[in-house]
């Protein structure tokens, strides 16, 4: 398709959040290799297994181990998930985002109220402001992570305001 892969975001949402952090990290760590434009994990988790039970470490079988990958990746990398998720809960993606290299860090979005499934439908517009916003930012800018210096207090999308009560966005 002679795509470069700097123009490639990965979306990982949920299971999908395995093979787009293997991926991400095998890009950046191969010499041969061009690092993806960008990283999107929707709900990801620490590793199937510690979904059930947190073990501490990785324990043999244990699939998609995204805690050992993100570390590697090297990459914008934009976190989305409702703090409310009964699936996985906002404290996987909250640890990831912790272990994820500080230049590859971008705002997370964590939705009050918001559970496994219905982030993007219950809040669409601010979903995808904050989509438009990372990909204008970080990945169709440059191909290098731009730190952001100013916080909003609130977003206003499709003449909806929301509060700073009701989203989070973290910045470093």
């Amino acid at each position: 398709l002679d795509i470069p892969a700097s123009q490639i975001v990965l979306y990982g949402r949920s299971l999908g959040s395995g093979p787009s952090c293997y991926l991400a990290a095998e890009t950046s760590v191969a010499e041969d290799e061009e690092t993806v434009g960008g990283l999107i994990l929707h709900a990801p988790f620490l590793s199937v297994f510690r979904i059930v039970i947190e073990s501490g470490c990785t324990l043999l079988g244990d699939q998609f181990p995204n805690v050992d990958y993100v570390p590697n990746i090297l990459t914008p990398t934009l976190f989305i998930h409702g703090k409310v998720d009964k699936v996985v809960p906002v404290e996987h993606s909250m640890q990831l985002y912790q272990k994820l290299d500080d230049e590859s860090r971008t705002p997370p979005l964590f939705i009050d109220e918001m559970g496994h499934n219905n982030v993007q439908l219950v809040v669409r517009d601010l979903f995808l402001d904050h989509l438009k916003e990372y990909l204008d930012t970080y990945v169709r800018a440059s191909s290098k992570p731009v730190k952001r210096t100013k916080s909003k207090l609130s977003i206003k999308s499709k003449g909806k305001t929301y509060p700073a009560s009701k989203i989070s966005i973290l910045h470093r």
